[in-house]
């Protein structure tokens, strides 16, 4: 049967996924320039008996209500909390401006598990129930959605999982396909996520190894009940990986689209760090609205006009940018280099101490491709590197069968 997804292959629903410390507002705002995903998830916002006390933090999810009509995604906004009665107290004031909140029940850090949060809910079905049939009742029909994991240490616990769920009104669950126990290793559990689509009465959105155009095509037996689908790792290794899902096709990018996409990073988060007002009003100018793409042209509007707003006219060729926000732009090139022809995982590039060095190297590297275009394809032999053990698989790991 073909799948929903793949029949309307150019407007399909695809969105940015939730990540912890990187799809906040900058990188959010990144995206929608890059390759406009349909819509984004902020990081999970920490909730505790103490905070956030009188007012959430602006820049949580002001996509929802002060630049509403400035950006071109949707966004769904999530909590983690350790108790219901916490997370209550704050998805009442996030849904003043959002038809639904999402329940973090999926991130596998030390933190969040130690203090019986995130995926530690689904230790054991009936405390997860509990605790989602409570919020569900207090919020009403359709107003809580759930991300959660095919279970904390076994696969053989999903079905529990989904039965304890099932007969509640959620506006949908977001399902990664892997276990806490895993954490980004092994390969994601579609067959599961296709029977929780086929067995629950609300949407499924599917999470993990979503690489390429191929891999949903790959997906494809699994996705007759979906229609939609998010997307982490696989939009960091390719931050243009939404337009070649549009498309169908593998896109390219010159070092000038590169480089001047990098700086515009840059520039977002110096002015989210140090002049956040400005950033709001650069969004309000319409900034954002309109994809950058591979247009290196379009690029270089955008980074003027930031400049504008910074009161600088630095070239992007010599931007200087302070040391986080290096390290940001760094982190960002380390998944991005991996989409790209060889000569673009050099190492000597990643250790660029200076946006300069970098753009050098960038520009360096493009001069080997054929007219100086790097075409943007996943590199399965590569996917070791962004797991969570860091380590080539071997035939004997029963996570990679």
């Amino acid at each position: 049967m073909e799948s929903a997804i793949l029949k309307s292959f150019p407007s399909a629903n695809f969105g940015l996924a939730p990540m912890e410390g990187v799809s906040d507002l900058p990188f959010r705002l990144w995206m929608s320039l890059t390759s406009a995903p349909s819509f984004a998830g902020t990081p999970f916002l920490r909730v505790t008996p103490t905070y956030p006390k009188a007012r959430i933090p602006r820049a949580f999810a002001p996509e929802l209500d002060e630049l509403r009509d400035v950006t071109s995604y949707s966004l769904t906004p999530q909590l983690m909390a350790s108790s219901p009665a916490d997370f209550l107290r704050v998805a009442e004031r996030v849904l003043e401006h959002s038809p639904f909140v999402d329940l973090n029940c999926g991130c596998p850090s030390p933190n969040a598990v130690g203090s019986m949060a995130g995926s530690s809910l689904l230790k054991n079905p009936q405390t997860f129930a509990d605790f989602v049939e409570h919020i569900s009742r207090e919020l009403g029909p359709g107003r809580l959605s759930v991300k959660m994991r095919t279970g904390f240490e076994s696969h053989k616990e999903f079905r529990d999982l989904l039965q304890a769920i099932e007969g509640l009104p959620l506006h949908h669950v977001t399902i990664h396909g892997r276990t806490r126990a895993q954490r980004y290793d092994g390969l994601s559990r579609w067959q599961m996520i296709a029977e929780a689509s086929r067995s629950l009465p609300y949407p499924v959105i599917p999470s993990g190894d979503i690489t390429s155009a191929s891999s949903v095509i790959d997906a494809g037996p699994y996705l007759d009940r979906i229609d939609s689908l998010i997307i982490a790792r696989g939009a960091l290794r390719n931050p243009w990986l939404f337009n070649e899902l549009r498309s169908q096709s593998l896109q390219t990018v010159t070092a000038e689209v590169l480089v001047g996409s990098l700086a515009v990073l840059g520039s977002l988060y110096i002015l989210s760090l140090r002049h956040e007002d400005l950033l709001f009003a650069a969004a309000k100018e319409g900034i954002f609205t309109n994809s950058c793409g591979t247009n290196g042209e379009a690029w270089r509007s955008v980074f003027e006009r930031l400049q504008g707003f910074l009161g600088t006219s630095q070239a992007w060729e010599t931007l200087e940018l302070p040391h986080f926000v290096m390290g940001r732009v760094k982190m960002i090139w380390n998944y991005l280099r991996s989409s790209l022809p060889d000569p673009f995982f050099a190492p000597q590039i990643l250790r660029s101490r200076s946006f300069e060095t970098l753009a050098c190297g960038i520009q360096e590297a493009a001069k080997t491709c054929t007219s100086h275009n790097a075409t943007l394809k996943h590199q399965e032999h590569l996917d070791w590197i962004y797991t969570s053990k860091k380590k080539p698989p071997r035939e004997s790991d029963p996570l990679f069968h």
